[in-house]
């Protein structure tokens, strides 16, 4: 398993454990600070109640045992993403003598009863068998947290600490930072996990004349690793569509009016009726892969900014 990590949060039906709708994501990594290796976790949550409601996050080892991380408060009728983030020793993670990649994932459990769970990549989550009773933890660490919606960066630098919101983070030293030239883009963490994902993955060739640069092959699940704002895509038909046609989406950087960007393109060849079926799933605008007078006939992609400002 990698020290940096993306999972989906879905609910499970309480009558038989079905797994049901995606309900958010937790994202993992490893960073440092001085000489001690800390874990981040980001939690992105959406759970509507009419009321107040309080939820109990944990994260779970040996298939179905619970380990208590937090206890959340969600507000009455919130029906956007709750965003937390918390810091964490990477060694003595949740309990002495563990590491993240001890654990099977997290799971959340609110006052109802009702189960949600991320598991880990390559591990299981045993939910048939996890006690779901809402009970009142003596545990010194828990702190009960007023959660904030829409807030990018809350931070936590401990258990027993309470969120607070910062405009920056700064990533540890021995990390490469994006080009400089990406002005649109800047120096921000989720420029990080792209920047990421173009060092790592398998790279498209440069064409001649081409007007994008430092593109790479990427698949419909890396797109939980980009910001929350391109989730809408995994359920995209154009977008799957054209996976399933040339066996690969484009991640990459092109020049948009003037500026640098990030952008995520859907191979195809340039129709009228193809650009109809693109506009009406939000990919407007079709770039070819070398420039060219004509577009009709052209291969190239079907583009969508990823970060937005």
């Amino acid at each position: 398993m990698q020290d940096r990590w993306v999972s989906y949060i879905f609910r499970y039906r309480t009558d038989d454990n079905r797994r049901c709708e995606n309900s958010g994501y937790v994202k993992l990594s490893r960073t440092s600070r001085g000489t001690q290796d800390e874990a981040k976790l980001r939690i992105g949550l959406k759970c509507y109640k009419p009321y107040v409601s309080l939820c109990k996050i944990y994260m779970v080892y040996d298939g179905n045992k619970l380990a208590l991380l937090d206890e959340l408060k969600i507000p009455q009728e919130e029906k956007g993403i709750i965003n937390l983030e918390k810091r964490l020793p990477w060694r003595d993670f949740v309990r002495n003598g563990t590491t993240p990649k001890d654990y099977d994932g997290v799971v959340f459990i609110n006052q109802e009863g009702e189960l949600m769970a991320a598991s880990w990549p390559e591990k299981d989550i045993d939910v048939s068998a996890i006690n779901t009773n809402f009970k009142a933890e003596s545990d010194a660490k828990v702190v009960s947290l007023e959660a904030t919606t829409k807030v990018e960066v809350p931070i936590a630098t401990a258990v027993a600490e309470s969120y607070e919101r910062v405009e920056s983070f700064k990533e540890p030293e021995s990390l490469e930072k994006p080009d400089d030239s990406i002005g649109a883009v800047g120096r921000s963490e989720e420029s990080d996990e792209i920047e990421n994902i173009l060092k790592t993955h398998i790279k498209l060739p440069q064409l001649m004349d081409s007007p994008f640069t430092r593109c790479v092959k990427i698949i419909p699940q890396d797109i939980g690793r980009l910001p929350i704002s391109n989730w809408k895509l995994g359920q995209n038909s154009f977008l799957t569509h054209g996976y399933y046609k040339y066996k690969y989406l484009m991640l990459g950087i092109i020049e948009l009016d003037l500026q640098k960007k990030y952008i995520i393109g859907v191979p195809g060849v340039y129709s009228n009726k193809e650009r109809y079926l693109a506009n009406m799933f939000g990919f407007s605008q079709f770039i070819p892969a070398q420039r060219s007078a004509n577009k009709t006939g052209s291969f190239g992609y079907w583009v969508w900014e990823v970060l937005r400002q």
